[in-house]
């Protein structure tokens, strides 16, 4: 048999319970939420009928939730509703604030032999310090991750080497052979500016690309 939302009585989880054989068969009832009720001593929101929540029959009924439920005693309910609301607000005042992901630049490495075409795609990224160049083989390796040292200062060439993991000679990256394999780099704090980087073992096809720093991260 059908039966309309007036004839359910929710719990804190959502886990109906039928009422009609406890509330009269009434019908068009409005169901409202209570965090803490009078009578009853509810310290954590469940939702009942404003026209029984008060009744006989749903004081019948009263234990039967409660150690159902696994909900308090009819104890110092006002207090515990108090307690309870500002518990929760303690909670979302002092939660720690999620740390924005940080950007990502994928950047594939691809190439073809039969047409003599390897390239950087893009090959020119935008990017601020904190951000993360990903280098993926997508085709044509081994590839590797190189960066001009002409023109760089020595901090900023020092800032670059460091940002390189596994590097296999100054500013230069590891190979990377597989198809798929992946380099990453987080771009260090480097002066706005433009800096180049190229692929060793295609060098000569011109596979080069270029990062610009657009400015300072905020931190």
């Amino acid at each position: 048999m059908q039966r309309d939302a007036s004839s359910v009585l929710c719990g804190p989880l959502g886990d109906p319970l039928d009422r009609l054989s406890r509330a009269g068969r009434a019908h068009q009832l409005l169901v409202v939420a209570v965090c803490c009720d009078q009578r009853q001593g509810f310290s954590r929101p469940v939702l009942l009928n404003p026209a029984t929540s008060h009744g006989q029959s749903f004081q019948r009924s009263r234990e039967t939730l409660r150690h159902r439920w696994n909900l308090p005693a009819a104890s110092g309910g006002r207090k515990a509703g108090t307690a309870l609301l500002l518990a929760l607000a303690a909670w979302l005042f002092l939660a720690p604030v999620p740390l924005r992901a940080q950007r990502v630049h994928e950047i594939r490495l691809e190439g073809d032999a039969l047409t003599g075409v390897f390239r950087f795609v893009p090959n020119e990224i935008s990017a601020k310090p904190g951000e993360v160049l990903r280098f993926v083989n997508q085709s044509g390796g081994p590839h590797s991750i190189g960066f001009r040292s002409d023109g760089l200062s020595p901090s900023a060439k020092a800032a670059l080497n460091a940002a390189m993991p596994d590097r296999v000679g100054d500013l230069r990256g590891p190979l990377l052979v597989a198809q798929g394999a992946r380099y990453e780099i987080t771009v260090p704090a480097l002066p706005p500016g433009n800096y180049e980087f190229f692929c060793l073992p295609h060098l000569a096809y011109r596979m080069v690309g270029q990062l610009r720093i657009r400015g300072r991260s905020t931190p």
